[in-house]
């Protein structure tokens, strides 16, 4: 299979940034008070960093760092001073983004996966005011909807990073609890970028004794998948079947070349 090429927007060393560090089982947070330390219930920004935003983005930016699945992370104050470059119109695009892929999955070292989202925008930016023609998107950002309802058909956790997403790895226990064997796995190429965890999964449901244990979508720094993923499953022969049924297969928007 040929190899998709892409251009990636390099987050530079400097803006990876913050980690929650945990100390006698709370979470120390760099910028964010936790809600159960500051009694209010909700995610707050400490006073220095808020002070960096204006009331309707800082509304925003508390009430995604509120959500289950970010709850307890930080933005960092360097990330929030690169936030602070962006013109209106790209700062709410960003934290819509944000907030969309809050929406779907937990999401590790949030700062980090925020400070790519600013850096993407930051580009475009760049280039509108220098008369140039913009990317057609800054940061591609799924509809959580989808993903929503395959998590919780299936059971199965999604975790995001800035380089890839992971489901399963394990599956829930209802559906295998057994230590993980070395049965192989496919590698699934010539996606369409915009195709996520919904679509790849209705591509493997299709094959016979096959349970998918994991799988993890390599993405671009755009929001968008590097066109490729590796599945695993739980049977033995899972992995070759995969390939008997799908390999050059379209469906769904989607071209395998497994």
């Amino acid at each position: 299979m040929d190899e998709i090429k892409q251009e990636e927007v390099k987050v530079e060393p400097e803006a990876i940034v913050g980690e929650v560090k945990e100390e006698n089982g709370a979470a120390e947070a760099n910028g964010v008070e936790n809600g159960a330390e500051n009694g209010s219930g909700e995610a707050k920004l400490s006073d220095d960093i808020a002070g960096y935003l204006d009331p309707e983005l800082r509304e925003k930016m508390e009430a995604i760092l509120a959500y289950p699945n970010v709850v307890g992370q930080t933005i960092d104050k360097f990330a929030i001073t690169r936030f602070k470059n962006l013109n209106a119109k790209h700062a709410k695009e960003a934290l819509s983004e944000l907030d969309r892929i809050a929406q779907s999955a937990p999401i590790e070292k949030i700062s980090q996966f925020f400070a790519n989202i600013i850096a993407c925008h930051q580009q475009n930016q760049d280039l509108e005011q220098g008369g140039s023609d913009p990317i057609e998107w800054s940061y591609h950002a799924p509809d959580p909807e989808p993903i929503q309802e395959l998590i919780a058909k299936t059971g199965y956790n999604l975790t995001i990073t800035t380089g890839q997403r992971k489901f399963g790895g394990p599956p829930p226990e209802s559906v295998f609890s057994g230590k993980k064997k070395n049965n192989g796995e496919c590698f699934i190429g010539s996606l369409h970028r915009d195709a996520f965890e919904p679509e790849i999964w209705s591509l493997l449901e299709v094959v016979p004794e096959a349970t998918v244990y994991e799988i993890r979508l390599m993405m671009g720094y755009d929001g968008k998948s590097r066109g490729f993923a590796f599945v695993s499953f739980v049977e033995d022969g899972a992995a070759q079947r995969c390939k008997a049924l799908l390999d050059t297969k379209v469906c769904n928007c989607l071209y395998a070349h497994l």
